[in-house]
């Protein structure tokens, strides 16, 4: 039944998306709050919910997997800016953790929340894992990076044509470095190039941020 309901409000967000290209309409966005909604209004707890939707939890592993096929696919392409893509990887996660920590301790917030709002660039899974060691608490770093891929996947197009970014390759590396797995869904609806380069970038993103959030730790904390 669960998966059934999402289903369906994702479906009934494309076509209000489709119809009245509105930015609360942003599929993702406008699913993840119907359901909240759902689940509150029908009194529904969440690990019965989170239980019944396992059939489509399970389809996450398939579609992250099938990024590399996209990835095979531009190999050529990817070949040609590896270079600039690992250079623009290393330098975006650097200044990420960097602004975190500055603003932190700006804003003298505990350390604890410090820890945890760090990593907040990459994906729930290994964002998890650097926060931890680090006193952070697993819960509010997964709200917050939830909360930024939810922000990038809405807010992403306007921001590329507000710079004028137009070339895919770039398009999908500004997404995938920022707004990890749910901006991807949004890079590979864009193009197949976006799609590669944001999954590209949100996979690499997340093995170099290991290395530079304890780093940035250890010279703020």
């Amino acid at each position: 039944m669960s998966s059934l309901l999402t289903i369906i409000i994702f479906l009934i967000a494309k076509f209000l998306h489709r119809k009245w290209p509105f930015i609360l309409f942003v599929p993702v966005f406008f699913a993840v709050a119907g359901c909240i909604l759902v689940l509150w209004l029908g009194d529904i707890p969440f690990d019965r919910y989170f239980t019944d939707n396992k059939p489509v939890t399970f389809m996450l592993g398939p579609a992250v997997v099938a990024l590399g096929v996209l990835m095979f696919k531009q190999l050529p392409l990817i070949r040609q800016n590896l270079k600039q893509l690992l250079i623009s990887i290393f330098c975006g996660s650097l200044l990420s953790v960097l602004l975190v920590a500055v603003l932190a301790r700006i804003f003298s917030l505990p350390d604890m929340v410090a820890a945890s709002l760090l990593p907040m660039g990459i994906t729930t899974p290994i964002a998890i894992e650097v926060t931890q060691p680090l006193g952070g608490s697993p819960s509010i770093t997964s709200v917050v990076v939830i909360a930024v891929g939810l922000f990038g996947n809405m807010i992403s197009p306007y921001l590329l044509r507000l710079f004028k970014i137009d070339r895919a390759p770039a398009q999908g590396l500004s997404i995938g470095q920022t707004s990890h797995g749910i901006g991807t869904a949004r890079a590979v609806q864009m193009s197949e190039q976006a799609g590669t380069f944001s999954g590209l970038a949100m996979s690499i993103n997340g093995v170099v941020t290991v290395f530079t959030a304890p780093v940035v730790w250890e010279i703020f904390y």
